[in-house]
This record gives C-alpha cells, structure tokens and sequence, in this order.
C-alpha cells in the first residue's frame, strides 16, 4: 500500500515465483481478476500483462475469470455484444490458454462501480442475458465454471445452479464442460 502499482506487482510476482518453486510438477496457480479498486491490481487485463512478464510468462500461472469482478473493473458483460468484446480484449492481452477457470455469479454493483458485490445468477446487473452469453461462447467450452454465488437459504446453491445449467446450450448440458 502507497508504494504504487509497479511495486505491488514486483511484490506479487516474488511471491508467486516463491510459491511455484515449491510446487508439485503439474501444479498451476491461478490468479482471479478484481474489481479493481483504486488499490487493487487484477481489475485491467494489463495488470496479468505485467505481472506476467515479471514471471517469465511462467505456463503454469493463469487466470481465475469472476463474472461480477470484470464488470465491476469496467468490463461490461450485461449482454451479448459487450461480453464479446470483454472476452475479445482478454484474448488480445492474454490468450484464452491463460483462463483456465471461471467463477460464475452475477453482479450486484452497477458496472465500472469497482464494487464487488456478488450476486444470484440473473438477479444483477449482468443479469440472464449476459451470463447466458458467456456461457455459451464457443471459445470458453473448455473452461470449467463454478458458482460463486451467495448463500443466503439453503435451497441457494440449487437454485443458482438450475439458473446456470439451464443457461448452457443443450448439447453442453449434455456432456461438455461443468457447471458445478
């Protein structure tokens, strides 16, 4: 805090370079995006860029993708076309090989509010529309998903589920990626 980005991703990176210095072969380590408040880095696909150079564009580190915080960063993801062009600037900065998880929820904030607000599926401000576009983009078939949803009832984790399965194209429902 207050010694400025550049320092915080040098910080980062000698943490990371520690952890996999120790790690199992085969282990990868993935870093999730923010919201990218004011001190904050992972809420600019920039930030991977840098911190990626710093490690050596090491494979075994790669991206945990969370619905709520790119849109909450200023990534909008409410519908079709603003997901494409989201996903599209990802691809640019970093590769799809590099996103190798997604946490799906919904995003309570308004988008570019840097506010990470977790939200039920379709209950947000992405809301249906856009999960169901990024769900069912072809290039992000091979890119598991998992709820991040909150908990509130016990009958919440099913219910979000439903939402999201029930947003996947039939033949994804039917033997592609999970949604878990």
């Amino acid at each position: 805090m207050g010694a400025g980005m550049a320092a915080g991703r040098r910080r980062i990176a000698r943490a990371v370079k520690s952890l996999l210095r120790g790690a199992p072969d085969g282990m990868a380590l993935l870093l999730e995006n923010t919201a990218g408040r004011g001190t904050e880095l992972g809420g600019e696909w920039g930030h991977f860029v840098r911190l990626l150079d710093l490690l050596g564009g090491d494979p075994r580190v790669g991206v945990c993708f969370d619905t709520c915080h790119p849109h909450a960063a200023r990534y909008r993801l409410d519908a079709p076309r603003s997901v494409g062009r989201t996903i599209n600037e990802f691809k640019a900065a970093l590769g799809l090989d590099r996103l190798r998880l997604i946490h799906l929820n919904d995003c309570r904030g308004a988008p570019g509010a840097h506010r990470d607000l977790h939200e039920h599926i379709g209950r947000g401000a992405i809301g249906h529309e856009g999960l169901r576009a990024v769900l069912r983009r072809r290039d992000l078939r091979a890119v598991s998903a998992t709820l991040e949803t909150p908990i509130e009832r016990p009958e919440d984790d099913r219910r979000n589920l439903t939402r999201a399965r029930g947003a996947r194209p039939a033949a994804r429902a039917a033997g592609g990626t999970a949604c878990s």
